[in-house]
C-alpha cells in the first residue's frame, strides 16, 4: 500500500460502517472523526485487513459483524524492462501489479531470453529472482513491484530439447545447478510410452 491509493473499508451485520480513503502523504487513511487515522503505508494487502480490523475493532464491536477492506483505486507507478524482452521499456500501471503481469504486458522474453533468470532491481540492488517455471507451479512465487523498480531479463544460459517418452515435449530452460531429471520433472514426466 502507498500514497495515493485509495481503501474502502466497509463493516456490516449488527453495524453499518463505509468509508473510502486516501492514503495521504503521511501513509495514513482517516476513517472519519470516531475511529481516526490509521498507517497503512508499505503494508501488504494481505496485511492491511488485519491492520484495520485492529483499529475498527476499538470502536466498533466486530462480532455478528462483516469487515470488508477493498483496493477501491492503485495508485500509478513507473517501472522500467530491459534486457531480452520484446518490448522494452518504462510502463506506467497500477500498482496492483506483479512481475508475471508486467512481462506478460512487455510481450514476454525474446527467444534470447531466460524465463527463470528474470531480476528484480530495487533501490540499486537485485531483491528477487524471477523463476516462470517456479511460479507455474505455485503462483506465489511473484513479487509485486514497486515505482521505480527494473526488471532485467537475462539471457538463456542452459537449454535442452526433450523428445520422445514425456509428457510435454520440446524445449526447455535449466538453471547451472539443474540435471536430466530437473527437465523430465519439468517436461511433466514420463509418459505411459516411456
Amino acid at each position: 500500500i502507498g500514497v495515493g491509493d485509495e481503501i474502502s473499508v466497509t463493516v456490516f451485520g449488527n453495524s453499518y460502517f463505509n468509508k473510502v480513503s486516501r492514503v495521504d502523504d503521511r501513509g495514513r487513511i482517516d476513517l472519519g472523526t470516531s475511529l481516526g487515522k490509521v498507517y497503512v503505508k508499505g503494508l501488504a494487502f494481505s496485511k492491511l485487513e488485519k491492520v484495520i480490523a485492529a483499529a475498527v475493532g476499538q470502536k466498533i464491536n466486530l462480532n455478528g459483524n462483516e469487515l470488508e477492506v477493498d483496493l477501491s483505486f492503485s495508485r500509478q507507478i513507473s517501472v522500467n524492462v530491459t534486457g531480452e524482452i520484446q518490448k522494452p521499456g518504462t510502463y506506467q500501471l497500477p500498482a496492483a501489479n506483479t512481475v508475471f503481469n508486467l512481462l506478460v504486458l512487455s510481450g514476454g522474453p525474446t527467444n534470447l531470453g531466460s524465463v527463470r533468470n528474470i531480476h528484480v532491481i530495487r533501490g540499486g540492488k537485485s531483491i528477487y529472482t524471477f523463476d516462470l517455471y517456479e511460479f507455474l507451479l505455485n503462483p506465489e512465487n511473484n513479487l509485486f513491484l514497486e515505482d521505480g523498480d527494473f526488471i532485467v531479463v537475462k539471457p538463456v544460459q542452459k537449454s535442452v530439447t526433450l523428445r520422445g517418452g514425456v509428457q510435454r515435449p520440446g524445449k526447455l530452460e535449466l538453471l547451472s545447478n539443474e540435471g536430466f531429471n530437473d527437465a523430465v520433472k519439468f517436461a511433466g514426466g514420463y509418459s505411459a510410452k516411456a
